[in-house]
């Protein structure tokens, strides 16, 4: 029955997933109620309910729902989506894909206004990805999902500093957005030759950043890389990778 149940409420939730939504619930998410998901890709204290949740799917790129419980936040990706049941005290929103850009962070009904670099109308938000890719001096873009229109970008302003923009959703892929530097000298598009001592997966970056490496005595930077952070203990060079952000705390030396 449970196999059944699961078989019925995945391919529910492929179809969601594969076509356009009409979301009443938040712009960007589908709420389904009564439904839960087993196996939880991160867990989150969320402090500011609700909210905290929406926010802190869309900063992690392969999260494809979250639901609450009691106070706290659970995250999946596509393959937990296999694994629902059925739950009458839960709530399950999921992201709709057509929303997601893969390695980048997403902020909904937000942008960063200005440095424009290249504008693009009339087209999907896959060929403004593609473009920001493979143009070296962007870092982020803003995408209108009802004019389809696309703004590559050359400098993110601080978060804080982001003004409304309805139906549009801004992309990052330069994490300086997200973390302070009072605390970090960062490398964009770099990553660091050295010793890693521990890889904390499915993460964001401020928690990367605020936590994980900022409490620990031992960690000397870390790099980011598609939602994984990756914490050093001895660094001996940074080094170019498009892929990749660098962070080192202030005044590291180098072996």
């Amino acid at each position: 029955m449970k196999r059944a149940l699961n078989a019925i409420v995945y391919v529910f939730l492929f179809s969601i997933l594969h076509k356009e939504i009409d979301c009443e619930t938040r712009f960007g998410y589908e709420q389904i109620d009564n439904l839960a998901i087993e196996q939880s890709v991160f867990t989150y204290e969320a402090e500011n309910g609700l909210e905290s949740c929406f926010q802190k799917c869309s900063y992690i790129y392969n999260c494809y729902a979250f639901a609450m419980v009691d106070d706290d936040c659970y995250g999946y990706d596509k393959s937990n989506l296999a694994f629902v049941e059925e739950d009458d005290d839960s709530t399950l929103y999921i992201r709709d894909s057509k929303y997601i850009a893969e390695g980048y962070f997403a902020i909904d009904q937000k942008a960063s206004a200005g440095n424009d670099i290249k504008i693009l109308t009339d087209t999907s938000l896959s060929i403004c990805v593609r473009e920001c890719n493979k143009t070296i001096s962007c870092k982020a873009l803003a995408y209108n999902f009802e004019k389809n229109n696309c703004w590559l970008k050359d400098t993110v302003r601080k978060e804080e500093d982001f003004t409304i923009r309805p139906h549009s959703v801004f992309y990052t892929k330069d994490f300086r957005a997200f973390v302070s530097k009072k605390i970090y000298d960062i490398h964009p598009f770099h990553t660091m030759k050295g010793i890693i001592y521990s890889k904390i997966p499915n993460t964001p970056v401020f928690e990367c950043a605020n936590k994980h490496c900022f409490e620990s005595a031992d960690c000397l930077g870390f790099v980011y890389y598609k939602g994984g952070c990756y914490l050093f203990n001895e660094i001996v060079a940074i080094i170019p990778r498009q892929d990749r952000f660098a962070y080192t705390k202030l005044d590291t030396q180098l072996s």
